[in-house]
């Protein structure tokens, strides 16, 4: 981990790490989208040039999401109000902004509940390559009670 002068850890430093990790890991195949931390705007803004470069590097692409998708898979508060790079290649963005568009109108029409509800987690989940283990995990730990 980078330290800082105060031997502290120095946060952008991490965030650019777990950047450079899943750019590897998207290039490489292992998984077809990847996020970055959560990050205030002013604390995104520091670190996208970098970012960016580290993309360009691994010919992946950046997509500087303000509004994070919200299911059963993450607690709701984990994005809330910060912005989130994500990490891909191929239609992995296009397929993400549809299943976002789907939350938005089941949302709309009061159907964003039971079997829609969990159906849109896991191909959150399926889209982030998460095993069908892991996202049965992170379901139950999030989903409304």
């Amino acid at each position: 981990m980078a330290l800082n002068a105060d031997n502290a850890l120095d946060s952008d430093a991490f965030a650019l790490g777990v950047i450079f990790a899943f750019c590897e890991m998207v290039a490489a195949g292992v998984k077809q989208l990847a996020l970055s931390e959560p990050a205030t705007p002013e604390r995104m803004q520091a670190i996208l040039p970098e970012a960016r470069r580290m993309a360009e590097q691994f010919k992946v692409e950046l997509y500087l999401e303000t509004d994070l998708i919200q299911t059963d898979l993450f607690p709701a508060y984990q994005a809330g109000g910060k912005q989130v790079l994500l990490i891909y290649r191929g239609d992995a963005l296009e397929r993400y902004l549809a299943l976002k568009r789907e939350r938005e109108r089941l949302s709309l029409g009061r159907g964003y509940a039971g079997e829609p509800r969990r159906r849109l987690a896991r191909a959150w989940g399926k889209l982030l390559s998460y095993s069908d283990a892991r996202i049965n995990e992170l379901m139950a730990q999030n989903a409304p009670t």
